[in-house]
C-alpha cells in the first residue's frame, strides 16, 4: 500500500535583513592603511533573512518576520523574498533605515569578516511579536537568530514553545543569554566560536563539541546541533551524540552564509517531519554546496556527488524541480541560491550549464520531496532530465551571508 505524501508544516523565521557589501581581498587592512580589493558585490543578507531564502528555495513554506525601513534597501529585500517564494510579515519603520553589513572575505581562503549594522530591526520589540503571535502560533517550526534584540527573540520562543512549535535558536552573532531562553529551544544551533562563548569551552574537537553541548544541555536546551565547518557538525541530546561528516561538493571558494545554509536546510527538513539526525545530513548537504559558490547559493541545484552523499546516509532527498522559487518565469531567469551561504543568491540571469553538469542531478525518492509530492512509480533512483535540474554556473551578483 502507497505511504501518504509528508505533511509540509509551515516555518516562520524572525530575523534581520541587511543588505551585504562584500569585498575581496589578500588581507583586511591595518588601522590606518588602504588597500586595493579584488572585487565588491551588493546584495541581500542578514541572518534570518538568509535563512529564510535557503528554506524557501528548498520548498519550506516560509514567512519571514522583520522591521525594515522605507528605501532601495528595503526594496531589494521585498525583491529577494519574492523571488525565493518567501511571504514576509514586515513592519515598517521609516524612522530608521533598513540594515546593511560590512562583510570582508580573505581572497585565497574565502575565510570572512563580518560587520552588521541591523538599523530598523534592532527595533524589533516584544510588542511587535504580541502583534505577530497568531503567525507564530500557526507554524510547525519556529527560527530565531541574535541579530535583532534578544527580549523580541525570547518573547517570540516563549510563544512558539507554548504552542507546541519546534523552536531553533542559532545562537549568532555570539551573545551573553540567559539560562531561560534555552529552556524555551527544541534546538540550539551554534557554531564552534559561538558554542565557547556560550559556555567558555574552547571547540577544537569533537569531543570538546560534545562537552560544551553537555554544557547546554544542563542550561535546558532540547537539543544541540554543533556546526563544525569543514568537520560536519554534532547532533547531541541527553540520549544520543551523533557526528555527521561534512558533505564535500567541490573545492571551497566562500565559506560566507554556510551556517545559514545549514540553518535553513535544516528548517526545511524538520518542517517534513523527518527524524533530526537526517535533518542534519540534510543540513550538512545544503552548506556542503553553498561554499563552493562564490557569491550565491544554488537555484534548486545539488551536484550528483552531494546528493548521493545525503542518499547513501537515509537523509531526505532534494527534488531540483521543487527548489525552484515560486515563479513562472523560465528557469534561465531565475536568480541563484547558495545552500551553504545560508543567504539569498543575487539577481543575474543563469548561464548555459557545462557538459558535466547536463548529467543533471540524481533525484532520489527514499522520501517524498520537500513540497510533500511522491516519487512517481518506476523513477525510484533515476536521473532527473536535464530539464527538471536549474544549473548555475556564473557569480550572482547578489548573494547572501
Amino acid at each position: 500500500m502507497p505511504s501518504k505524501p509528508a505533511v509540509v508544516k509551515p516555518v516562520v523565521i524572525l530575523g534581520v535583513f541587511v543588505a551585504d557589501t562584500a569585498y575581496r581581498a589578500a588581507r583586511q587592512p591595518r588601522m590606518g592603511e588602504t588597500l586595493l580589493g579584488t572585487s565588491f558585490t551588493l546584495g541581500p543578507g542578514g541572518k534570518g533573512s538568509n535563512q529564510a531564502v535557503a528554506a524557501g528555495r528548498l520548498g519550506a513554506d516560509v514567512t519571514f518576520l522583520t522591521r525594515l525601513g522605507v528605501d532601495p534597501f528595503a526594496d531589494m529585500a521585498r525583491q529577494t523574498w519574492a523571488q525565493a517564494g518567501v511571504r514576509s510579515a514586515v513592519i515598517e519603520t521609516p524612522e530608521s533605515y533598513t540594515g546593511a553589513a560590512y562583510i570582508f572575505v580573505e581572497e585565497t581562503s574565502g575565510n570572512n569578516a563580518i560587520i552588521v549594522s541591523p538599523g530598523a530591526a534592532m527595533l524589533i520589540s516584544p510588542d511587535d511579536i504580541e502583534a505577530n503571535a497568531g503567525l507564530i502560533r500557526s507554524a510547525g517550526v519556529f527560527v530565531t537568530q541574535l541579530e535583532q534584540p534578544i527580549e523580541a527573540a525570547m518573547r517570540a520562543l516563549e510563544i512558539a514553545r507554548g504552542a507546541g512549535v519546534t523552536t531553533i535558536l542559532n545562537p549568532a552573532p555570539a551573545a551573553s543569554l540567559p539560562d531561560l531562553i534555552y529552556t524555551l529551544c527544541d534546538y540550539v544551533t551554534p557554531n564552534e566560536t559561538e558554542a565557547e562563548e556560550l559556555t567558555g569551552i574552547k571547540v577544537s574537537s569533537i569531543d570538546d563539541a560534545r562537552r560544551a553541548a553537555d554544557r547546554l544541555l544542563e542550561k535546558g536546551a532540547g537539543a544541540v546541533i554543533v556546526t563544525l565547518g569543514e568537520q560536519g557538525a554534532l547532533l547531541h541530546t541527553a540520549s544520543r551524540s551523533d557526528h555527521v561528516g561534512a558533505i564535500h561538493a567541490g573545492p571551497v571558494v566562500e565559506t560566507t552564509g554556510a551556517g545559514d545554509a545549514f540553518n535553513g536546510g535544516l528548517a526545511a527538513a524538520l518542517a517534513r517531519g523527518v527524524d533530526p539526525l537526517q535533518a542534519v545530513r540534510f543540513a550538512c548537504a545544503v552548506a556542503g554546496i553553498s561554499v563552493t559558490r562564490p557569491i550565491s547559493p544554488f537555484e534548486g541545484e545539488m551536484s550528483p556527488k552531494a546528493t548521493e552523499g545525503v542518499a547513501s546516509r537515509g537523509a531526505p532527498a532534494f527534488s531540483p524541480a521543487r527548489g525552484r522559487a515560486r515563479s513562472n518565469r523560465p528557469p534561465s531567469a531565475l536568480p541563484g541560491i547558495s545552500p551553504s551561504r545560508g543567504e539569498i543568491g543575487r539577481h543575474r540571469r543563469l548561464r548555459e550549464p557545462p557538459p558535466l553538469q547536463e548529467r543533471a542531478v540524481r533525484q532520489s525518492c527514499q522520501s517524498p520531496p520537500l513540497r510533500g509530492g511522491r516519487c512517481p512509480a518506476g523513477q525510484r533512483g533515476r536521473l532527473a532530465p536535464p530539464s527538471k535540474v536549474l544549473h548555475r554556473r556564473d557569480i550572482s551578483p547578489f548573494r547572501p551571508r
